[in-house]
């Protein structure tokens, strides 16, 4: 008889997976930390800077804000190290300005730079007394309020006109600034024409150093850019919905455009009757009204429903890019002065927002009830509103609340 010789040791009894004992919600949590810390360190200390990648979209503003800051610590110390080679060469950045002439000083010394890594910053104010980290963080400040300024009584506003200006629904989207549209007065002769247009896009190159040197010192400023520009210096493409950002009205009444064309709710009699546009754009920035053609004889041709489409997109990059062109493209050849743009491309346009201006404001519930619409086919009832609401009272950070609507996973600033 042939005998089965046991075996020489028992296989170990297979015991459940830990998360069986968990409940859904805690495990989904348990991973989801998991995800975000290794994403974390993949992005903050390891190859993962990759522009569009998962993992940088899942870490958040903390862990790129951390991949930047490890970026530019780098060039520091390398543009640090090859000074060394050179005692001839001040590692420290002297700007002397004049209290009264501060906006014109601080332009005209951006606008002179010739070397733009340094390892301190040293402001001076003729006639007072004092210097250091105090005084070099209140120029930054000041400096910023005054290229908000609508003052033309001051020499470098009435010499090439607002640099920037607030386009967006007011109050809702105050405090939000793009670069101002120049049109002068059809008295100016052209040589002296381009000689003002040359000038503003030095001043404008200047207030990209001027970004870009925030950066470089990590300083803070109060001053908040529409979405659209943040996503041009950071070398992104705009889409049509940055138009919202801008100008909430104008992207309302141009969705409301496309919306009756798409659901055939007028004729194109009613349609032509009801918008009674060309192809053509106003132009900012000037007493006298002025517009400008999307198309050649755009003023001539009318919109008609199977043209909205592409006079809404004409519209809106227009707006938001065309009128403004050269003052962007020389912002953005500022920046990149000092900060290169293989650094700044893994960024979005919020961070960007957050490493200028700092942590984001108490967000407004009102406010956020005011701007918010429900569109469903079977409607929205009053209870649904107020759900809404409710649950964003009880939501422990406010700051997620709003990332439906924004379409972004980072921290949104938002002001009162």
């Amino acid at each position: 008889m042939y005998l089965r010789s046991p075996p020489l040791c028992s296989a170990p009894a297979i015991l459940p997976p830990v998360t069986l004992s968990l409940s859904v919600d805690t495990a989904l949590q348990r991973w989801h930390n998991c995800i975000s810390v290794f994403a974390h360190v993949f992005l903050a200390e390891g190859p993962g800077g990759e522009r569009d990648n998962f993992l940088n979209a899942r870490a958040g503003f903390a862990s790129r804000m951390a991949r930047f800051r490890q970026q530019v610590s780098q060039l520091y110390d390398a543009a640090m190290t090859h000074r060394e080679w050179s005692s001839s060469v001040s590692n420290s950045l002297s700007l002397k300005i004049r209290r009264d002439f501060l906006l014109q000083d601080a332009l005209e010394n951006m606008q002179q730079l010739t070397k733009f890594h340094y390892s301190q910053v040293r402001v001076k104010f003729e006639g007072e007394e004092g210097s250091g980290p105090g005084v070099n963080r209140g120029f930054f400040s000041s400096l910023a309020n005054e290229l908000k300024s609508s003052d033309t009584s001051k020499p470098v506003l009435k010499q090439v006109g607002v640099l920037l200006s607030e386009p967006g629904k007011q109050p809702e989207q105050s405090g939000l600034f793009a670069p101002c549209p120049f049109l002068p007065s059809h008295s100016i002769s052209p040589s002296k024409l381009t000689t003002i247009r040359e000038q503003r896009r030095k001043y404008f190159r200047a207030v990209g150093r001027f970004l870009g040197l925030c950066f470089w010192f990590r300083y803070t400023i109060p001053l908040m850019v529409c979405r659209h520009v943040a996503k041009y210096l950071l070398g992104r493409d705009l889409a049509w919905h940055d138009l919202a950002f801008y100008n909430a009205d104008l992207y309302e009444g141009l969705r409301r455009m496309l919306q009756d064309v798409q659901e055939e709710k007028k004729s194109e009699e009613d349609f032509t009757n009801t918008y009674c546009c060309y192809f053509e754009a106003p132009l900012s920035g000037s007493v006298e009204p002025f517009l400008v053609d999307l198309i050649p004889g755009g003023s001539k041709i009318p919109v008609t429903p199977d043209r909205v489409q592409e006079y809404v997109r004409l519209y809106a990059t227009f707006m938001m890019y065309g009128c403004v062109r050269d003052e962007l493209k020389a912002m953005k050849e500022g920046l990149n002065d000092v900060i290169p743009p293989e650094l700044l491309s893994g960024l979005t346009a919020e961070d960007f927002q957050l490493l200028l201006s700092g942590g984001s404001a108490s967000i407004s519930l009102s406010r956020l009830k005011s701007v918010i619409r429900f569109n469903h086919t079977h409607g929205s009832s009053p209870t649904v509103c107020d759900r809404f609401e409710k649950l964003g009272k009880t939501l422990f950070d406010p700051c997620y609340f709003i990332n439906p609507r924004c379409g972004c996973a980072a921290r949104v600033t938002v002001l009162d």
